[in-house]
């Protein structure tokens, strides 16, 4: 259950960014106020929202199989996502929204790996987001803006609504 006291975490660097998803709530909202760089995954696995406030947060490649993790009814907000490392810039399991954000992939796949995406949607039956809106998907080396990963067990709909959604892709 939501709280009806949500509360609104202001983060300036990567540090205040987990120690306020660590003390965050279900409905709570953490708010990036400087661009922010992390080097280690970034698990959004409560429901919460990441509102990035206009902001750029950098995975760098040392955040090998994605940037950000999405679970449990979370969003994302109002910003730019800079993903570095291969694979994906946010694997998605169950989420609410993912809005008015830019994803940019610049790993250039030097080393031979054969995809690069935007949103990859994780094996799992119950796998699903509500939304997808006002969403460009871009890179150097992107090679899927959005994908399924075995998700063939799906019994609904993996995405309810998708609008305004824009791919620049190689693959």
């Amino acid at each position: 259950s939501i709280s009806i006291f949500a509360q609104e975490y202001q983060v300036a660097d990567s540090s205040a960014l987990t120690n306020a998803y660590n003390n965050a709530q279900d409905g709570d909202t953490i708010k990036l106020t400087a661009d922010i760089t992390v080097e280690t995954v970034f698990y959004l696995e409560k429901q919460v929202t990441l509102d990035l406030n206009g902001k750029t947060f950098t995975a760098t490649a040392a955040c090998k199989w994605g940037a950000i993790r999405m679970k449990n009814g979370s969003s994302l907000i109002n910003g730019t996502v800079v993903h570095q490392g291969l694979t994906c810039a946010i694997k998605m399991w169950n989420a609410d929204k993912i809005e008015n954000v830019t994803i940019e992939c610049t790993y250039d796949g030097a080393d031979g790996a054969k995809t690069v995406g935007g949103i990859v949607f994780q094996k799992d039956s119950g796998v699903h987001l509500n939304s997808i809106k006002n969403v460009e998907i871009k890179g150097v080396g992107l090679t899927n803006g959005i994908e399924t990963y075995c998700c063939g067990n799906a019994t609904n709909n993996v995405v309810d609504l998708i609008e305004n959604v824009k791919i620049d892709a190689n693959g």
